[in-house]
Formats: structure tokens, sequence, C-alpha cells
């Protein structure tokens, strides 16, 4: 859960309990922001704060208001352990993820694939996985998001290794065997002459030619 956007809710909990604007009001919600982003239990001691200053409001739109800023807390517990993620490395906002999903998604890179990967028209400069008529399945679209993230992240060239190592596969290719009748026939249609295609009317006699 972004930190900030529980924050908003944080500051309507301190507008309706001490008072908007005020310097109570502010210098609680200073406090228990605070308490939320650095202490290891920080989500539960926010909801205590909240129940009892549930049972003290007067009046039912004040009780309402924080009755539903009780719910939230509650429901997003788990998902609060800032302390946590801030000692492993980890954003609290949702500020990165929100630009990862731009640039992988949304935007056109401006870097081109690496030799190695042929198919640009799909990662590479031109095309983003979000376009009119696009539809992806689970599986294709992750594809295409890790391909592009390797790319944007420049991590490509030690993936790849990786990448080819599962999909190359050694082809062997055999010519078939050929009668002597065969033979000679395919060296009688090499000889045809292609004079007919050396004008544009050769082109349009062509099947299919428009």
């Amino acid at each position: 859960m972004d930190f900030y956007h529980a924050c908003e809710h944080l500051k309507r909990v301190c507008d309706a309990a001490w008072g908007e604007g005020t310097a109570e009001g502010k210098a609680e919600f200073v406090r228990l922001k605070t308490l939320l982003k650095e202490a290891d239990d920080g989500a539960e001691r926010i909801i205590r704060v909240l129940k009892y200053q549930h049972r003290c409001a007067k009046g039912r739109n004040k009780q309402k208001l924080l009755e539903i800023e009780l719910t939230y807390f509650r429901n997003q517990k788990l998902r609060m352990h800032y302390a946590d993620y801030l000692r492993r490395g980890l954003p609290i906002a949702s500020g990165v993820m929100e630009a990862a999903c731009k640039t992988l998604v949304t935007q056109r890179t401006p870097h081109h694939p690496p030799p190695a990967w042929r198919c640009q028209r799909v990662v590479g400069r031109w095309v983003r996985v979000k376009r009119s008529g696009m539809a992806w399945t689970l599986t294709g679209g992750q594809a295409i998001l890790t391909l592009r993230s390797l790319i944007q992240s420049q991590r490509w060239s030690a993936a790849w290794s990786l990448l080819s190592a599962d999909f190359r596969q050694t082809v062997t290719v055999r010519s078939p065997q050929r009668t002597p009748a065969e033979h000679s026939a395919i060296q009688l249609v090499g000889r045809q002459p292609t004079s007919t295609l050396s004008t544009q009317a050769g082109y349009a006699a062509l099947p299919l030619a428009t």
C-alpha cells in the first residue's frame, strides 16, 4: 500500500478527531505519520488510536468518518509494514511501480534491441504493448514485458545466455533423395526465362496482383 495514500487517510482522521487546521491536529498528524512509517507495529498502533477516537467521538457524522477510516486501516494493515520495507530497501510509494508500468507498457522505448534479438517490431523501438486493438493473454503479455524489461534495464546481454540455452535447438537439414527424372525437371524449371517479370505488365499478370 502506497505510504502517501495511507497518509491521506491519516490526515482525515486527524481533521475529524482534533479539528481541521488546528495546531493539535497538525501535531498529531506528524506524530502518527512518523509512527506509521518507522514503528514495526505502526499500523496496529494507528488502529488503536482510531478505536479510541471513535469511542470518544461526539456526533454521528464524526463517528461515521472515523469508522470508515478505521475499516480502511484494518483492511490494509497487512500491507503497511513500512519500517520493514525500508530496512529491506523496498519502495514504500507506488511511484516506482507506476513509472515502470508507463515505461514498459505505454511508452515507446528509444533504444534499439541488441543484434541478437530480431523481433524488433515486438519489443523494440516502434511498438508498445498498449495500443489500439491489442489484446494479450496473461502468458503472452508477460513474455513480451519480460523481454522489454531486460532491454530497458540494460540486462539483455546477461539474460540472453540463459534465454538462448533454453530455446536454442540444433536443426539438421536433410536433402530429399530425388530420382534422375525429378532432378532433370528441377533443372528445366530453373532455366525458365524471367523476362515476363521485367516490366510492370509482367508483374500485373501474376496471381493476386493488383
